[in-house]
């Protein structure tokens, strides 16, 4: 890591620590740009104007201060509300997305996982959890199955896939994991820091 993006990491860590908004260079705003619709396929971004017009992606800025703080020592940080990887198929690729309400009336999120159809240009998307609360406290991530599932597990055995989308409720200090497993996302809580 070159010395400019390290102290970019660094200055972006700690006013993330202290709640504060940072000021950013271009590189910064980079960082911030993980967050964008705009970086989402078309599809997706066609299918979240049509179904969840009144729901946005999970910022940095919609996280409680300490969520911020545990959201902030993941490495590589990333958009709290777009963890992208191979969730339920290994050749398709997916997106996990955590919305929550765009007026911010409320703490409610929907997390849905987006995936490429096999063959096609659509992704079909499938709502794995919701809530009415704790929405500013939680963050997601793309992590590897192995991580937390020994290779003779159960986990392992039904799915095809090498990684899974972790929720992190930083309000309940409680982690899940959303893995494929057969026909359906299956929800299994983790210990994580």
């Amino acid at each position: 890591m070159n010395h400019g993006r390290r102290a970019l990491c660094t200055l972006l860590s700690l006013s993330l620590l202290v709640g504060a908004t940072p000021a950013l260079s271009n590189s910064a705003d980079d960082l911030l740009a993980l967050c964008s619709v705009d970086t989402l396929p078309k599809d997706i971004r066609n299918s979240l104007s049509r179904n969840f017009s009144a729901w946005k992606i999970q910022e940095p800025q919609d996280l409680s201060a300490r969520a911020r703080v545990r959201w902030g020592e993941e490495r590589p940080l990333a958009c709290p509300g777009i963890a992208a990887g191979r969730f339920q198929d290994p050749k398709e690729g997916s997106y996990a997305l955590l919305l929550v309400p765009t007026n911010r009336a409320s703490n409610a999120f929907k997390l849905l996982i987006y995936t490429q159809q096999a063959g096609q240009q659509y992704y079909g998307f499938k709502a794995v959890a919701q809530g009415d609360a704790d929405g500013n406290e939680i963050f997601i991530a793309t992590v590897p199955t192995v991580r937390f599932f020994e290779a003779t597990s159960k986990w392992v055995a039904h799915s095809r896939v090498s990684e899974a989308v972790m929720m992190v409720d930083s309000a309940n200090t409680q982690s899940y994991l959303y893995v494929w497993s057969d026909l359906a996302y299956e929800r299994e809580q983790v210990n994580y820091r």
